[in-house]
């Protein structure tokens, strides 16, 4: 499909307050950078990209790593002008993907792996973990910790499964989740699963979408 579409919106973090010089950027299937954008006094951005899919469109404060952690949507897929206003928080939601199982009953299982600011800081302060380790940056959450909404709408959260994802020299703390899903939903549209995780120890907070 061809065409140009303006993504624009307004950057701010939990307690509304504007985000300048955040630098948006959306990444080919290779995490590339093939469009980039910065928010400006008034905390908005706007940049142009061709109509397509794309692994991301991600979000970075310049206070990355110290005081904000970055904003992803995965696979990302503009088909028209898109107005996409992102909150910044201390916790960043990697790696969302969603499947939903055959035969079963209806719901969708999700898999995303958070990474928290505060635990970040603990262990780039403490000790070194040793190869083969679980890197100790994911809260320890329960689904109370968790709200998810499919486009737009809160659902359900069934079960939450905490697991080991394979990160090369390191472990890493990873979720799956099981949702309700809509009974009535198109599978012609790209459908919107957004992720809020609190952690409950620090009270750092952050979000993430997926385009299913």
């Amino acid at each position: 499909m061809e065409g140009e579409v303006r993504i624009y919106g307004q950057i701010t973090n939990s307690e509304g307050e504007l985000i300048q010089g955040a630098e948006v950027t959306v990444k080919s299937n290779n995490f590339q950078a093939v469009a980039k954008g910065k928010s400006n006094d008034l905390g908005q951005y706007e940049l142009f990209i061709q109509v397509g899919q794309y692994v991301g469109l991600h979000v970075k404060a310049p206070e990355n790593g110290e005081k904000y952690l970055p904003y992803w949507q995965w696979n990302f897929s503009p088909m028209e002008d898109m107005e996409i206003n992102v909150t910044l928080g201390e916790v960043e939601v990697f790696a969302i993907s969603a499947f939903i199982p055959q035969g079963t009953y209806p719901q969708y299982m999700i898999y995303f792996r958070p990474v928290c600011l505060s635990k970040m800081r603990l262990y780039n302060a403490g000790t070194k973990i040793g190869k083969g380790e679980i890197l100790p940056l994911s809260p320890d959450l329960t689904i109370d910790d968790i709200k998810v909404t499919i486009n737009d709408q809160e659902a359900k959260i069934f079960t939450l499964s905490k697991v080991k994802e394979y990160g090369g020299e390191f472990l890493l703390d990873g979720y799956f989740i099981t949702t309700q899903r809509p009974l009535k939903m198109s599978f012609d549209e790209y459908t919107k699963i957004t992720i809020k995780v609190t952690d409950k120890v620090s009270g750092d907070t952050g979000e993430g979408l997926l385009y299913w």
